[in-house]
């Protein structure tokens, strides 16, 4: 096995350095950027950074976590939500209002629970648990305006 791996032998090992440095230094010699290449990279940038693909990805991702059965917020959740336009998407989803800005008709005591309903309460219990984590308690802090005006 060791014969295999090399394992005891160090005599090699500074010719495979020096062919690896021989290799990197003859890769960066001829790989040059030119303006088209930098201005190709900001237009891919650009397009990721694309606000209507952000509360896409947004409305998305916070779907996907409503329709656990018991959504929390965790640390890494506040840095999510505390990101630009996050947290007024989940609000969203309480008020039933969202790109459109229309006026929604509220459901009745009668009226059937559609998928929409139970997310809105998902996020109405996630907001507001009996023992509020100190992660919710930050981004409720945090937040307090934002939600209070959607």
């Amino acid at each position: 096995m060791q014969d295999i791996y090399n394992l005891g032998d160090d005599s090699d090992s500074d010719e495979d350095d020096d062919e690896e440095i021989d290799i990197v230094s003859s890769v960066s010699k001829t790989t040059s950027w030119q303006p088209q290449d930098i201005e190709k990279l900001k237009e891919q940038t650009n397009e990721l950074l694309d606000s209507k693909w952000k509360e896409t990805r947004n409305r998305h991702l916070l779907q996907k976590m409503l329709e656990l059965d018991q959504p929390t917020i965790t640390a890494k959740m506040v840095d999510f939500v505390l990101q630009e336009g996050v947290c007024v998407c989940l609000m969203n989803f309480i008020t039933q209002v969202h790109a459109s800005k229309s006026v929604v008709v509220r459901p009745g005591p009668g009226d059937e629970q559609t998928d929409a309903m139970k997310l809105a309460y998902r996020a109405v219990v996630l907001l507001s648990p009996e023992n509020p984590s100190d992660s919710l308690s930050a981004f409720l802090g945090k937040k307090a305006a934002v939600i209070t005006k959607e």
